[in-house]
């Protein structure tokens, strides 16, 4: 069910990768020892013939895109940046099977940094883009 929920990003033509949006990127310590040069170039350095060269070890930030985390009373919620993205738009219940396996898979190693992740270019991108509130993060 994920994978279909990303189908359409091969081919929609406004890549993601070459927004505003997507510059600078939230890393942390350890892939920015591992992607040498992120957040470096705009477009993305590893953005090439349209497709990301590093697609497996793309940084988190990347990985979540079109949705994020946001921070509110003390406790971490999934959202979804409302953009002109063929993701953002699909109905909520398509989300669930990708938030479930990021929340397995992902989360658990970027515990760490959810705090300062979900404070990370928030009120800049927020005060030009709309979001929806999906749920509470399930740690």
């Amino acid at each position: 069910m994920q994978t279909s929920l990303w189908d359409e990003c091969l081919s929609c033509d406004d890549k993601c990768c070459k927004w505003d949006f997507s510059s600078p990127l939230f890393v942390t310590p350890e892939e920015k020892k591992k992607l040498i040069g992120i957040n470096t170039h705009h477009p993305c350095l590893f953005y090439q013939n349209e497709l990301c060269s590093i697609h497996e070890d793309r940084p988190f930030d990347c990985r979540l895109f079109p949705f994020d985390i946001i921070k509110d009373n003390n406790k971490f919620y999934w959202m979804v940046w409302k953009l002109n993205c063929p993701i953002s738009n699909k109905n909520r219940e398509e989300f669930e099977s990708f938030l479930q396996q990021h929340e397995k898979e992902i989360i658990p190693a970027f515990k760490k940094y959810v705090e300062e992740y979900s404070e990370f270019r928030f009120k800049e991108l927020s005060s030009e883009h709309k979001y929806e509130i999906l749920r509470e993060i399930k740690f």
